[in-house]
Parts: C-alpha cells; structure tokens; sequence
C-alpha cells in the first residue's frame, strides 16, 4: 500500500494544492494521502488567514484522506523547524511511504546533496557561514553563500554555480531541501518526491493571468471579496464564502494584542522566547513607543541581519509565549479525515509510535507531561485566534475543546 504524506500550511488551499492532491492520486499511484496541516499560525509569522477547521475541510474535499494538525512551535518556526516537524510526524506514523513536496527545481540530486551538506556541515561549510554572519549578512544569505563556496571548491560536475545558485534562492526548494535533510536524519524510509509547482510564483500577486494563483495573491483578494466572483474553480467557494462573512484574518486584527505584550516586556524576558536574540529584544524596546502596527513595526526593526520575517515570527513566539521547539511531534491530532480512509486509521493505529489524538478533553489520560504540554501551548494559541476570529465575524467564542473532527464522506 502506498501511502503519500504533505506537508503544508494552505494559507490559503489554492487549485495548485488541489494539483499537487489529485497528481498524488492520479500519477503518483498513492492509495491514501496524510497531510500535517499548520494550526491557526503560519511560519510567516502571522495568523493563517483562515481557521485550521474550514481548511481542513477544504483539503478533504480536494482529496486529502487525512489532515493532523502541525503543533503551533513548529509551524511559527523557520524552515528547518517546519520540516522537522512535519517529517517527524510522517515517519511516527509508521504507514508512510513518500514525501510530495511543491518545488520550483525538479531535481532529487540537487536537494540530496544540499541536504547531506546541511545535515554534515563539514567544516569548510562551517567557516564560510560563520564569516557571512560576522559580515552581517542574515542567516539564510550566509548559508546560501557558503554553501555555493561549498560546491565551488569541489570538483566540478554538470549542475553549474549559477544553476545552483538559482535553486538555492527558490523558497519551495529551500523548504525542499529541509525536508531531505530532516528524512536524513531520520534515517526514515520515506521517499521524498519533488513536484514542480504550477503557475504564479511564490510570491506573486498576479491572479489575473494564471489558473494557479499564488497564496499571496490570493491573501490579497481576501481583503476584496468582490473580486472573488472572478475564480471560478469550485475550490474557492469557501474562500468567497469566508471573506463574505468577514471570516478572515489578517496581521493588522492582532495590532493591539502585539502592543500590550510589548509594554508589559523587558530585553531579558523577550531573549527567552524562541528565535528572539538578545540585540533585536534590545532594539524592540528601544523602539516600542513608536508602535503603530505591527507590520510598521517590523519594517522599522528591520536590519541587514534581520529578515521582515524573521522578526514577524519572534514576535509571534512572544505573544504565544513559546520559548522552544521540540526535537519531534509526539503526538498525532486528527483534525479531520475521510470515511472512507477508516482502513488507513486502523494501519496507523497497528503501526504509530505515537498516539492518536481524537478528542482534546480525553488526551491527558495517555500523553506524557512533555506532549500534554505541546499540546496544551497549541491548544492556547488557537483559542487566542478564535477570540479574535470570534469577535470580528459577530459570532461566539468557541473553545478549541468544543470543535470536532471534520468527517467527509
């Protein structure tokens, strides 16, 4: 039996991720297809624009069998954490066989042998990186720096250093390549297999001239429903839907949120969440009484060392209060599933190294201290989401114990 694993954020699902679902079935020869999901935040830093539920449902209804939930310190965190993550689910898993990824360069060698130098970091690699850090340049310029220094001092093969040099600046290939990595360490049988994505580019705001727009451009389209009436593939109906009912959330809905936590910290306290370095907590009190928003806020943080959203995301891990991230997942939650994938229920309960996680309130009865605290860091955030989410469609709270799995046919 094969069975494809995905992982992903949809924020928000577009017709390029129903592609990449339907290419797993119908080329891919996958009997089942597990998708680990984001929570209700994303590695850029923000909200997702819509809740984790409502895609869920979207993605079973695209095709997925499966969809669990990626704990909130994985999927806030950089790529290496993401993967991680993802991977480390997949593989506890014990049924999946493949790994489909959206990439810009369908070439296995290329993430392989990128992976392998990451995962070594041989020290030729090493030095370089450490010299384009103290040149000041931010942590992904200097890895990709060193890592074209790197192949350059091998001997030479058929992939050029402009070839590499373009692969390595593609974020689907960099997400790509973290994925290799993590299975390498893993030392996991799961295969990984590169899709090259389809239509917009990553972060396009095109919409008009392709029948795959990009995520960005569609965030973008949340903020005008109106224009909406213009994508026609069913898959977006819940998308015209969400944005009709103000079900949408944006970075700006959490403005005052991210202003309260600011004046109620100090540098030292903000140096403990995660990847918040002591000079940018320095820097953001020196420079929190000029707060507007926060997406103004990070453009005025921002340096040569310090990426937009890099700085997006630590502020994220300070109103979360998330202050690490886990070597592994150790649990699976199941946010929704298909019937008709019960046969793929009963194989990962005979073959998971971790346990199922059906119903929040019962949870604490099987899972260790260090997971029910994973679990509960998550559950917290996507109540915060919901409170927000809540009062800005008009509707009532509804605590993350009281939502149930999403069933499709």
């Amino acid at each position: 039996m094969k069975i494809t694993g995905v992982i992903a954020e949809y924020n928000p699902f577009h017709t390029g991720h129903k592609f990449q679902l339907e290419h797993i079935r119908k080329n891919g020869g996958a009997d089942y297809c597990i998708v680990v999901m984001s929570s209700d935040f994303v590695q850029r830093g923000t909200p997702a624009v819509l809740p984790k539920h409502l895609r869920t449902r979207t993605a079973l209804e695209s095709g997925a069998d499966l969809v669990l939930e990626l704990p909130t310190a994985f999927c806030t965190a950089s790529a290496e954490g993401f993967a991680r993550g993802g991977v480390s689910l997949l593989n506890a898993l014990g049924v999946v066989t493949s790994l489909s990824f959206g990439c810009e360069t369908q070439n296995m060698s290329l993430f392989m042998e990128t992976a392998r130098i990451l995962a070594e970091e041989p020290k030729e690699y090493r030095d370089m990186l450490k010299t384009g850090l103290q040149k000041g340049l931010s942590f992904p310029a200097a890895r990709s720096e060193a890592l074209l220094w790197h192949f350059a001092s091998q001997p030479a093969d058929a992939v050029s250093l402009s070839e590499r040099k373009e692969f390595l600046s593609q974020p689907n290939n960099i997400l790509g390549i973290e994925y290799c990595k993590a299975l390498l360490g893993l030392h996991s049988s799961i295969v990984p297999e590169p899709l090259l994505r389809r239509g917009s580019a990553y972060h396009s705001l095109d919409w008009e001239k392709t029948s795959h727009p990009s995520a960005s451009s569609l965030r973008e389209l949340l903020r005008q429903p109106e224009a909406f009436c213009r994508l026609t593939d069913p898959v977006y109906r819940s998308l015209r839907d969400a944005a009709a009912g103000n079900f949408c959330l944006f970075p700006e809905d959490f403005d005052l949120l991210f202003h309260y936590r600011l004046l109620t910290e100090t540098a030292g306290h903000l140096a403990g969440y995660l990847d918040f370095p002591l000079p940018l907590a320095n820097r953001v009190i020196h420079c929190r009484n000029q707060y507007t928003t926060l997406e103004d806020f990070c453009s005025l943080l921002k340096t040569k060392e310090l990426t937009h959203t890099g700085i997006r995301r630590s502020l994220l891990h300070m109103l979360l209060e998330i202050t690490e991230i886990p070597r592994s997942v150790p649990y699976a939650r199941i946010l929704g599933f298909r019937k008709s994938a019960a046969p793929l229920l009963t194989a990962i309960k005979q073959n998971s190294s971790v346990p199922l996680v059906t119903k929040l309130a019962d949870a604490s009865r099987y899972l260790d201290c260090e997971a029910q605290k994973i679990l509960q860091e998550t559950t917290d955030a996507s109540n915060i989401y919901e409170s927000v989410l809540c009062r800005k469609a008009g509707r009532p709270f509804v605590h993350e114990y009281q939502k149930e799995v999403i069933l499709v046919p």
